[in-house]
């Protein structure tokens, strides 16, 4: 019967840090999801060709 309370805290443990793992991969994942709807910020990776330019200034405006 000793051996019952040990038994007991160390479940309690092992469902604790379930429960840390499991909360940090949900985060992860929302952030993750939250990350990709963000529109990307505009740098130089982001380079808009010579032709999409004056496409774009050659298109009539319509407001």
């Amino acid at each position: 019967m000793s051996a019952l309370p040990g038994f007991f805290i160390g479940l309690s443990i092992i469902v604790a840090l379930g429960l840390i793992a499991s909360t940090a991969t949900i985060t992860a994942w929302l952030y993750d999801r939250r990350a990709a709807r963000r529109p990307a910020a505009s740098g130089p990776d982001e380079r808009v060709s010579l032709a999409d330019y004056r496409r774009a200034l050659t298109r009539p405006q319509t407001t």
